[in-house]
């Protein structure tokens, strides 16, 4: 059996490095959402949902706002001015 690995850090880490970082925006990447076929089916597993994140992360983050893509569909981020 392997060691244990973390494929895709999850919901908690991603929040601390939004603290981290002082974000405003989020965009879920969902590179955790597999299609796995073979061997390896049995020791990947899904944790958390896009829905249990915006929930996390409105509790420590209440004014960070999370975008989600639509594939094909361009997002618009918005910027605040800057004034010099």
């Amino acid at each position: 059996m392997l060691p244990a690995f973390t494929l895709v850090s999850g919901q908690e880490d991603a929040v601390q490095l939004a603290k981290l970082l002082k974000a405003k925006y989020i965009v879920p990447m969902k590179n955790g959402d597999l299609d796995t076929k073979g061997i390896i089916t049995s020791i990947l597993y899904d944790v958390g949902t896009t829905e249990s994140f915006k929930e996390l992360l409105s509790r420590e983050l209440p004014n960070v706002r999370v975008l989600e893509p639509t594939p094909g569909i361009p997002i618009e981020i918005p910027v605040a001015s800057v004034v010099s």
